[in-house]
């Protein structure tokens, strides 16, 4: 016979009934044990039942006591004499002070129950085969991280460590004055206003078509991962890998895109070119073209792996339009917005900024000013709500040839969580499909 059948399932009746006790004699014990556990968290059914008669007790602001308890229970037979067992759980627990161990103590062997559960179901999905693997496979880390959620709930003493972490963080921006607090984009006006992008946060940015939006987030990728050594993940489902290495290599070497496509490279280029080549190639960028799609729940297990040595700086994603929700959704705004909110969830888990592009609806054309702004949002949804920051880019050029704005992109700041909004400019270098800082034109 499997072991497994002869175990008994995690739990602890002495600290149910402990629970039940403290929550009985004392109202602070019961604010307490609330916030930890629900009645589903209690083995024996009867303790949860009382559990849950005590805090409605308590949330209409009546007396907790043998009597009111009993009068809850009304003419329900429980098959136990209840009003003995309450004597005895107040007997029993004569302080409620470790009320709160008692209650963590009944929530964890409530935890492993439920990972016993989602095994067997892994299990059984398994053996049946009727299931695809990578259904398996995001339904199991979803399970596993909502028990983790649940593992890793705070208490109110948590705010004190939140103040000192806080408290911390502004010593050590007092200390080093002018310098980033978060990682640098590469464009110097950019940085000024946002501090570079901060760790947990949600970028998005957006444009209609021909604006550079990728062009855009390869720059900043390539800050990152060649100037700055630090690993950034870029996931493009719209260009194989193929692809954005030539407009790397481009950007950083200064070869014309044009020549590179049609081989018609002069000497220099090829020197430009092999120098890019290993810049490019020993950069801390890692390129992931999603084949066979992109949900957040491959997106997190992907970025888990690459981030478990701490060292993973900025998260991009190319773009999310083209994501695939976890599960089904009614309609692709609804699906949409639940890849925003997974995405925000993500950042936050990891303590990582995700950059995410989007697309622009085709409002945008039918306007005079062809400036894009936060409505132009395509299958927005909650990405307004989601996003911290959110950028819009702009090329005047695009829409109107004789403008004096030549080579010039217009980087809108729409969104700013904390922060100032702005537009700042900045050099477009169609040849090498680069961005540069306005100065740096100016230098040439």
């Amino acid at each position: 016979m499997d072991d497994s059948l002869k175990r008994s399932v995690p739990h602890s009746l002495a600290a149910e009934r402990a629970v039940i006790g403290s929550m009985i004699i004392d109202d602070e014990a019961i604010n307490a044990c609330s916030e930890i556990l629900t009645k589903n968290d209690f083995y024996q059914k009867l303790y949860g039942m009382l559990f849950q008669i005590i805090i409605d007790l308590h949330n209409s602001q009546q007396a907790v006591d043998e009597i009111t308890i009993m009068a809850a229970i009304g003419e329900i037979d429980l098959g136990i004499n209840v009003e003995e067992l309450i004597k005895e759980l107040i007997i029993e627990v004569p302080t409620s002070i470790n009320a709160k161990d008692y209650a963590r103590v009944v929530k964890d062997k409530a935890i492993l129950r439920n990972i016993i559960r989602v095994g067997q179901t892994l299990e059984k999905r398994c053996y049946e085969e009727w299931d695809n693997v990578d259904s398996i496979l995001a339904d199991s880390e979803a399970e596993i991280f909502a028990l983790n959620q649940q593992h890793g709930d705070t208490d109110e003493s948590s705010i004190k460590q939140v103040v000192l972490e806080e408290l911390t963080a502004i010593e050590m921006a007092s200390k080093n004055k002018g310098e980033l607090t978060g990682v640098a984009s590469g464009f110097i006006d950019l940085d000024s206003v946002t501090q570079g992008f901060q760790k947990g946060d949600l970028v998005i940015v957006a444009a209609r078509p021909a604006m550079g939006k990728t062009a855009f987030v390869l720059n900043i990728a390539a800050h990152i991962g060649i100037e700055l050594k630090k690993k950034v993940a870029v996931f493009s489902l719209e260009m194989p890998k193929g692809q954005l290495v030539r407009r790397l290599m481009a950007q950083e070497g200064h070869v014309d895109s044009k020549k590179m496509k049609s081989g018609n490279l002069t000497e220099t280029d090829w020197e430009l070119l092999i120098q890019a080549a290993t810049k490019v190639g020993c950069s801390n960028i890692v390129l992931d073209d999603a084949i066979g799609g992109l949900t957040p729940q491959k997106l997190r297990r992907k970025c888990r792996k690459l981030a478990s040595d701490g060292d993973l700086a900025v998260i991009i994603i190319d773009y999310l339009q083209l994501m695939d929700g976890d599960k089904h959704a009614d309609n692709r705004q609804v699906e949409v917005s639940q890849i925003s909110r997974s995405l925000k969830m993500i950042a936050k888990e990891l303590n990582v900024p995700i950059i995410a592009l989007s697309q622009l609806s085709r409002n945008v054309e039918d306007r005079t000013d062809k400036r894009p702004m936060m409505s132009d949002l395509r299958e927005s949804g909650a990405i307004e709500q989601d996003a911290d920051i959110i950028m819009f880019l702009y090329r005047d050029e695009y829409y109107n040839h004789d403008t004096d704005k030549k080579n010039t992109t217009e980087l809108i700041i729409g969104k700013h969580r904390g922060g100032e909004l702005a537009t700042i400019e900045l050099a477009w270098l169609p040849e090498f499909t680069k961005f540069a800082n306005k100065d740096y034109t100016q230098g040439m």
